[in-house]
């Protein structure tokens, strides 16, 4: 049973704490520039005051102090509330929240939504495997090959091939175009969610995805390893996925698990949320790219994985090799060397050896 706020009181507490939450940036930020609760850094510009709310521009997150409290107790914002205005001594009336009526049309929005994600999760799950099927001798099979992954791996990760990746309408998602063959990658082994790597270019597009409004939001690509390894890699795309677990087969780990699963970027939204879900054993190894957007990706994904008690750490030293740009091309320039480098990178987990958030973000300063 939670209390019962006013509005206006509300209001008044985010007004009044938004000054203890924002404190000024270094000068070389320039005025009005504010050090971000959630990042770290000094991007938050010109919070508006009178509402108690701000927004950053480096992690593009805001909110007011029930927000960030929220974020950083790992409680619902409910709770959130609760904590900020007990602890401020607000008066309040303890109620039983009851659902507001919902007129005919809104419910019947709501089910035909519903309908629509069920509809487009038996059909994906029937393309995905009819694509499967389609995959040994393919072009698709050369191109993966090509990339180094062999057959057993692809047909592990279920990967398919679609000559024609075509969109059939609202309701079953597909690709941008028709005639495009493509790689077709399930993201787990329900295969209630997938996306493609388009054979052919068209102009900047190399992938496809359903959309959000028939399949829900993303997922992270092969998810499920953060229950099944007891050591996790976490990367930006499919690639980086199928190589470790290549690689991991091949490496001596002593009785320890190596999974690996992708972002799909390098926002952490769909894997915090994955986790608040249903916690993990697994310790972390957070391996973005190489280059300005995988750092500063790499040290925001460190720091959520912290905030929410997950052992996680940086892999931030081993991209030697002139022109590689992710664990996959490392793994893949290196073939001979690459189930050493799993296993070296596994036991730095096992160990706790690798970069914390903190260290990662002095390391890569100049990038952040």
């Amino acid at each position: 049973m939670h209390k019962h706020y006013s509005k206006s009181a509300l209001d008044r507490v985010k007004v009044e704490m938004l000054p203890e939450l924002l404190q000024p940036a270094d000068k070389g930020k320039g005025r009005n520039h504010y050090v971000c609760p959630y990042c770290g850094r000094g991007d938050v510009y010109n919070p508006w005051w009178s509402r108690g709310a701000f927004h950053c521009l480096s992690c593009d997150r805001g909110g007011s102090v029930f927000d960030v409290v929220a974020f950083r107790e790992g409680l619902s914002i409910g709770d959130a509330i609760q904590r900020v205005m007990e602890g401020r001594g607000a008066e309040a009336q303890d109620y039983c929240a009851k659902p507001r009526p919902r007129d005919t049309a809104t419910r019947a929005a709501g089910a035909e939504s519903k309908r629509d994600v069920l509809q487009w999760r038996l059909v994906c799950r029937g393309y995905c495997l009819e694509a499967a099927a389609r995959f040994r001798g393919s072009p698709g099979q050369d191109y993966a090959e090509g990339r180094g992954f062999t057959l057993d791996t692809c047909q592990r990760f279920g990967v398919g091939f679609d000559a024609e990746a075509f969109r059939e309408g609202r309701g079953t998602g597909g690709a941008l175009a028709v005639g495009v063959p493509a790689l077709i990658l399930p993201y787990g082994p329900r295969r209630d969610y997938y996306g493609g790597r388009l054979l052919r270019s068209l102009g900047q597009t190399k992938y496809m995805k359903p959309g959000a409004e028939v399949a829900g939001p993303e997922p992270c690509y092969n998810a499920g390893a953060l229950w099944a390894a007891d050591v996790v890699m976490i990367s930006e795309g499919w690639a980086d996925t199928l190589a470790v677990y290549q690689a991991g087969q091949a490496a001596k780990l002593d009785g320890v698990t190596v999974g690996a699963l992708a972002l799909n970027g390098t926002g952490p939204r769909a894997l915090i949320e994955a986790l608040r879900r249903k916690a993990t054993r697994a310790r972390l190894v957070i391996a973005l790219d190489n280059d300005k957007a995988g750092r500063r990706g790499a040290v925001r994904v460190a720091r959520d994985l912290e905030s929410i008690g997950a052992a996680a750490g940086v892999w931030a030293g081993g991209y030697a090799v002139d022109g590689c740009k992710d664990m996959g091309d490392v793994l893949s320039r290196e073939p001979g060397t690459a189930a050493a480098l799993v296993g070296e990178i596994t036991r730095d987990a096992v160990q706790g050896a690798l970069f914390t958030a903190a260290e990662a973000a002095e390391m890569w300063a100049e990038d952040l």
